[in-house]
């Protein structure tokens, strides 16, 4: 009798400090990532026609992290006190961070790949309304992701984890082949041509699709992967444990959240340090 009140007292600890964890990580998230993503927003929606094109996929995503910024306060209201309404607007949230945050990123990442490795396809599908169709099925895709979730519970809520982070994995697995693309064309020499103003202008365009594709790589990594391992250890773990695993892994994609808007505000050269370099 008393091993079993002190397995009961430590699985309802485990919890309490996985609802702990969850609940700081969705406050910094909140924080962060919300102003530094509306900033985001702000400078691709007043710059020129071209920086809207351009930029037309982080503009999306910029919006996914916000719609995800506001329903985290349901989530995080949710997982405390138990209100069926609340628990499925801050589950309905979650499909912003599983699914359309990897689905845009991957976007970006084939975006610049085709402009480096395939610039007349590129120059083909360049103007707006191709970008705004591929967005508005990704903005479908997500929706469903997120009403099919809100109303998911136990078992099959971690068989829809599994979907998303397999997909995850599939869109990490094309943007690592266009980061080795693109680094396979930068390694190759110049036309030789003579000119060498454009060959290095050239060569800074290629550079900077690279490291744009690498970063969307690492991110995906780093934010997915812990979860994947989590949703694996499901059925061999004790449940208190698992929660707490999972809280820490979520708290990780959730504090990553904040890396991609500073990411691309340094490269607009709107944070002092950039500015420095």
């Amino acid at each position: 009798m008393n091993t079993s009140a002190s397995n009961s007292t430590s699985v309802v600890g485990l919890y309490q400090q996985g609802v702990m964890i969850i609940t700081v990580s969705y406050a910094v998230n909140l924080i962060l990532t919300l102003p530094a993503n509306g900033y985001v927003l702000w400078i691709i929606a007043n710059g020129a026609r071209g920086t809207m094109v351009a930029e037309f996929f982080t503009l999306n995503l910029a919006v996914c992290d916000i719609l995800f910024c506001l329903f985290s306060v349901f989530y995080a209201v949710g997982i405390s006190i138990q209100i069926p309404v609340v628990s499925y607007l801050g589950r309905f949230g979650l499909g912003f961070l599983c699914a359309g945050r990897p689905l845009f990123q991957g976007c970006v990442s084939v975006e610049r790949h085709l402009a480096v490795i395939h610039p007349v396809t590129f120059l083909k599908y360049k103007p707006l309304r191709y970008r705004a169709g591929c967005c508005g099925a990704i903005w479908f895709m997500i929706f469903l992701y997120s009403l099919f979730y809100s109303f998911l519970t136990g078992i099959y809520s971690t068989i829809y984890y599994y979907v998303v982070l397999a997909q995850s994995l599939a869109l990490m697995s094309l943007m690592l082949f266009c980061c080795l693309s693109v680094l396979r064309v930068l390694e190759q020499p110049g036309p030789g041509d003579g000119d060498r103003d454009r060959e290095k202008e050239a060569r800074n365009v290629k550079l900077k699709a690279f490291n744009i594709i690498l970063f969307n790589v690492v991110l995906t990594m780093s934010c997915y992967l812990p979860i994947f391992v989590a949703v694996c250890l499901y059925a061999a773990i004790a449940p208190g444990l698992w929660f707490f695993i999972y809280s820490i892994s979520l708290s990780v994609a959730l504090i990553n959240g904040i890396v991609q808007p500073l990411f691309y505000l340094h490269r607009a050269r709107k944070l002092p340090c950039s500015n420095s370099c």
